[in-house]
């Protein structure tokens, strides 16, 4: 039997599970808040792969890289929840993480995405964060320059032997990853 669930402050509840899980319950209105903003990156990413078209030579190829982060900015007070041992601590807080499980309407899969969820004061220091990822993944691939080109080649020489198949996939099934 489960314990009752108990409402917070806003109008939300929180239910204490078997073994000392916890489950949040929340409004439909946040819940819509992240699918809308899934669904406009899913069509987004849907997008760029549409406008991909194959070189005609592998080594016309070009790196182009682009990485989403679904954002939220919040313009009230963040809280997180987490359970240490059997107690239930809330704390303030000015950057979550927030995972979720997406059907995609382009890919036909479920995907996984991690959206940030930020106060409008943490943008600033958000955004140096995102900087110094950006700049640490350039300079990486800048170190395997050639590994990354030689993988690029045979994932184009993949894709064309699969476009001349009965069963072709589209690219973004070959290259989002």
């Amino acid at each position: 039997m489960l314990p009752e669930c108990c409402p917070d402050n806003s109008g939300n509840s929180v239910r204490m599970l078997p073994k000392y899980a916890w489950m949040a319950f929340h409004s439909d209105e946040q819940h819509n808040t992240f699918d809308s903003l899934l669904k406009a990156l899913d069509y987004e990413i849907e997008e760029d792969f549409k406008s991909y078209n194959l070189p005609d030579k592998s080594e016309e190829e070009s790196i182009e890289i682009k990485i989403y982060y679904p954002l939220l900015i919040l313009q009230q007070d963040l809280y997180s929840a987490f359970l240490k041992g059997k107690n239930f601590i809330l704390r303030k807080s000015k950057h979550i993480q927030f995972r979720k499980q997406y059907h995609s309407t382009y890919s036909k899969e479920i995907k996984t995405y991690c959206i940030d969820v930020i106060t409008e004061d943490y943008l600033p220091k958000y955004l140096k964060i995102i900087d110094k990822e950006n700049t640490k993944i350039k300079n990486k691939i800048k170190k395997r320059k050639d590994k990354v080109f030689q993988s690029i080649k045979q994932i184009i020489k993949d894709i064309k032997e699969d476009k001349n198949s009965k069963n072709a996939t589209s690219y973004r099934e070959w290259l989002e990853f």
